[in-house]
């Protein structure tokens, strides 16, 4: 079984400006097609899906804007 790599990220919306960070983990194994990403803590007004275990998308708290992240 293969370990987490974990990792942050700065999102900022790209519509009211406001910045937040990310804590993710994903699967660290160089033979995985779907590293199964997570979101596993959020820093700032966003919340986050996580599509297919790979695309992150970031809605804005503040003015409901949805974004890649």
């Amino acid at each position: 079984m293969s370990a987490r790599d974990r990792f942050k990220y700065d999102v900022q919306c790209p519509t009211c400006g406001q910045v937040g960070v990310f804590h993710a983990s994903e699967e660290d194994h160089p033979y995985i097609t779907n590293p199964g990403r997570s979101i596993d803590e959020i820093e700032g007004k966003f919340s986050a899906t996580v599509k297919d275990g790979v695309e992150v998308t970031a809605l804005c708290g503040l003015c409901k804007t949805s974004f890649p992240a």
